[in-house]
């Protein structure tokens, strides 16, 4: 019973089955988090699962240091511009310290609406409104309204779901025949006769 055939070149191929979840891809994975401590007023974002989209409103904090930063923004603007209506363009000391003024409610997570709002009105706002700098899915909500945040304590875990990542189990003995950059066959139970390819 010996079958016999010719020598032949030909491109081996092996399937590998595994097991696997899906989860977020983390490079679409961000924190929001509080820029200058204060107050938690208001979140606008309740639950997880629930979509943000870029520019849209998470919480309205009460903050001293926000006021007073804005405070300040206003002083020097009024400093200028009370220099300015003399002879000359004012002391670039004065431009340096209003531009250091306005980069730093840039920094806090200030809007440039939000700035122009300030200028035009003068009035600093007690209530600060932090909006959403992407679009996604919240994943976790990590406070409560009525909660003081430390700067930098995180409101939300996002992530944007548009891209997903495939987690796979694979036996140590199968690792040798997986490279970067093939292809993969996924099927999903709950979409039961679709193949997924990445």
């Amino acid at each position: 019973n010996v079958t016999t055939t010719d020598v032949r070149r030909m491109r081996l191929a092996r399937e590998i089955e595994s097991v696997g979840k899906i989860d977020y891809a983390e490079p679409l994975f961000v924190h929001i988090s509080t820029r200058f401590p204060g107050r938690l007023e208001k979140l606008h974002l309740n639950y997880t699962g629930q979509r943000v989209n870029i520019g849209d409103p998470v919480a309205d904090v009460y903050s001293p240091e926000a006021i007073s930063a804005q405070r300040e923004y206003l002083l020097t603007l009024e400093t200028l511009r009370n220099t300015q209506s003399g002879e000359g363009d004012g002391p670039p000391a004065t431009f340096s310290r209003l531009e250091d003024s306005r980069q730093k409610l840039l920094l806090w997570g200030f809007t440039g609406e939000q700035i122009e709002a300030l200028e035009r009105t003068r009035s600093v706002q007690t209530i600060v409104t932090i909006f959403s700098p992407v679009h996604g899915t919240v994943l976790k909500k990590n406070v409560d309204p009525q909660h003081y945040a430390a700067a930098g304590e995180d409101l939300y875990d996002i992530a944007d779901l548009s891209t997903v990542w495939l987690y796979l189990d694979v036996y140590e003995q199968e690792l040798q025949g997986l490279k970067i950059g093939q292809s993969v066959e996924a099927r999903a139970t709950a979409f039961p006769g679709e193949v997924f390819v990445g």
